[in-house]
């Protein structure tokens, strides 16, 4: 039987000597909350990031937080999800495209062209509470250096600015570790410090002197 181009959106369809086989996006979708339910940090699937709704992995909820584009042969994956506190996410998020990808391929036969991760949310649930109080509940507070860890950012000194569905992050500085912080230096010269002061501050046992 020649093999014939699936027609039906939404439905991967190969075709062999005794008819045709037919695998839903809803089936793929299952498929792949189920193979990122095991990657380690991963704490829950999200919906919509305007939607704010989360539902905790289940069997209930397979497909919540993914979405599965199916031309043809080809697939394209989106997952949202909630990530527990204090993971890699980068190495997070590779490690469950990888698996994703492998998986699905290995049991649909499709091609996996894309697989897009969305971090909507850092999990506290695992680590150990203390009494529960309003305040405990309404805030969690990280230090920056903390946050940058998180994100694998290459400074401490970021923006974020959200956009529809993401969250940009817009970096200013990198950080050599040693020398002038030109931060500090201009923190210190609007306070009304002089450049002598400035200078003196971050190379001490140094002296300024005049070259004739």
């Amino acid at each position: 039987m020649p093999e014939s181009k699936n027609q039906e959106h939404g439905v991967g369809e190969t075709t062999n000597a005794y008819g045709s086989i037919k695998i839903a996006e809803d089936a793929v979708a299952g498929i792949v909350s189920l193979a990122a339910a095991q990657i380690k940090g991963v704490a829950a699937m999200s919906g919509s990031m305007a939607s704010g709704i989360t539902e905790k992995l289940g069997k209930k909820n397979l497909a919540k937080g993914v979405k599965v584009e199916i031309e043809e042969q080809d697939v394209k994956i989106a997952l949202h999800i909630n990530v527990e506190y204090g993971v890699r996410i980068p190495q997070l998020a590779q490690e469950m495209q990888n698996k994703v990808r492998d998986t699905v391929q290995t049991m649909t036969g499709l091609k996996v062209k894309e697989v897009n991760i969305y971090v909507q949310g850092i999990s506290f649930d695992h680590l150990e509470t203390v009494e529960d109080s309003a305040e405990n509940k309404e805030t969690q507070e990280i230090d920056g250096e903390e946050f940058r860890y998180l994100f694998d950012l290459p400074s401490a000194s970021f923006e974020m600015e959200q956009e529809k569905t993401q969250v940009i992050f817009r970096v200013t500085g990198v950080g050599h570790g040693f020398g002038m912080s030109q931060y500090g230096a201009n923190c210190m010269a609007l306070n009304g410090e002089t450049y002598d002061q400035i200078l003196a501050e971050f190379f001490f046992r140094t002296e300024l002197a005049k070259f004739e």
